[in-house]
């Protein structure tokens, strides 16, 4: 066999070693399966996962993306400054399992979902305080569809930015509302309003600039700079007598931030 190959242990082909995923278990840093059969594979591990106890299966998978919410990179919208007091999925899923009354409820919705696969009615997690972290006490089952709408109905404030400065300020009761609002108004897609909390402009026409964020949101500190920051600091010396500039000192200071918070400005 050739360095720059190996063989498939599911499929028993002969292929490049790029074919393979990484791995730290293999002696040469490769998995044995390629990286196609490893998606046919972990298919087929998943369906049985879910078809030995739905609950179990459902549970693990939606601690396990609650956990990628709390991580710094995570950027969807509803998820800013969200954090998660459970060091791993096991002690996620363990703790919550171990509540007889979650428990209960959420195995009486997997049942449902199971029987209807749908996806509105898959039991998920939902913070009771959705200012506060993934913490025992604050974490309830809610089917999927309340859960989203719940989510869609937070209060949103959109800022309107012309030339470097906030023109006015937008209140919208719910977020669904103020999506459909700026889509009609500005022209803009939908989709491309998925910045909420993020400190993130969405440009508009004729220079106007878009900042959403909800009524109780942060914007999350990371090490990836957002903006530049431009500071202009003059000092200018006049004669008392005749009132004419005599001298003049110039200092401009640059600054990479992360966001911005918009809740501590004055309009």
């Amino acid at each position: 066999m050739k360095a720059n190959t190996k063989r498939c242990s599911r499929c028993k082909k002969q292929l490049s070693i790029e074919c393979f995923n990484f791995s730290v278990k293999s002696k040469d840093g490769r998995g044995n399966y390629c990286k196609e059969c490893n998606v046919e594979y972990q298919k087929i591990a998943q369906k049985r996962s879910y078809d030995k106890n739905p609950a179990l299966h459902l549970l693990k998978k939606s601690c396990q993306a609650a956990l990628r919410r709390s991580q710094l990179d995570y950027i969807r919208d509803g998820y800013a400054n969200v954090t998660c007091d459970f060091k791993n999925v096991k002690e996620f899923f363990t703790d919550l399992w171990n509540d007889d009354r979650f428990r209960s409820e959420w195995i009486e919705q997997s049942n449902i979902y199971h029987m209807s696969r749908d996806l509105r009615d898959r039991p998920t997690l939902d913070r009771i305080d959705s200012k506060c972290r993934y913490e025992k006490g604050n974490i309830r089952m809610l089917p999927h569809w309340e859960n989203v709408t719940e989510g869609a109905q937070k209060e949103c404030q959109v800022y309107v930015i012309k030339d470097t400065r906030i023109d006015h300020r937008i209140d919208y009761s719910a977020m669904g509302e103020a999506k459909n609002a700026i889509a009609a108004i500005y022209g803009i897609p939908k989709n491309a309003l998925n910045c909420v909390d993020r400190g993130t402009m969405v440009e508009a026409d004729n220079g106007v600039r878009l900042l959403l964020e909800t009524k109780d949101g942060q914007q999350k500190v990371t090490d990836e700079s957002k903006h530049l920051m431009v500071m202009n600091r003059y000092e200018i010396v006049y004669d008392i007598d005749t009132g004419v500039e005599v001298a003049r000192k110039h200092q401009q200071v640059q600054s990479e931030v992360s966001g911005i918070e918009v809740s501590t400005l004055v309009l």
